[in-house]
C-alpha cells in the first residue's frame, strides 16, 4: 500500500459517522511526479472552476481539491496521477482516559460525542 493509503488504511473512512465532503477529493500523484508537474494540474483544475484546497508532500504527493463534476474524468485521466480519492469529514472517538481533551496547556483538540 502506498502514499495515504498506508496511514489511513485500517480507520475506516468510508465506515458510518464519516460522510463525503461533496466535489472535494484528494488528488495523488505517483512517486517521483516533478513539483512542476503538480503544479500545472493544479493551474489547469483552477482554471476550469475548480479549487485546490491544501497542499501535501510528506505524507503523500499531492493535493486535496474541490473538483467540479464535469471535470472530474478529465482530471483523473491525467498520466501523473496515481489516484483520486474522496474526501471525508472524519470523527474521531474521545481518548480513553483523558475526559478532558485537553492538551498541557488546556487547549487540547475538539472530540465530538459519537
Amino acid at each position: 500500500m502506498s502514499g495515504l493509503g498506508r496511514f489511513t488504511g485500517g480507520l475506516g473512512l468510508g465506515g458510518a459517522g464519516n460522510k463525503v465532503v461533496p466535489n472535494s477529493f484528494i488528488v495523488e500523484f505517483k512517486e517521483g511526479t516533478a513539483p512542476a508537474v503538480i503544479d500545472t494540474v493544479a493551474a489547469e483544475l483552477e482554471s476550469n472552476g475548480g479549487r485546490v484546497t491544501s497542499r501535501f508532500g510528506a505524507a503523500l504527493l499531492g493535493f486535496s481539491a474541490i473538483i467540479p463534476q464535469d471535470r472530474y474524468s478529465t482530471v483523473s485521466a491525467h498520466p501523473a496521477i496515481e489516484k483520486i480519492t474522496p474526501n471525508y469529514v472524519v470523527h474521531l472517538p474521545r481518548p480513553v482516559g483523558n475526559s478532558a481533551g485537553a492538551g498541557i496547556m488546556g487547549a487540547g483538540p475538539h472530540y465530538e460525542d459519537m
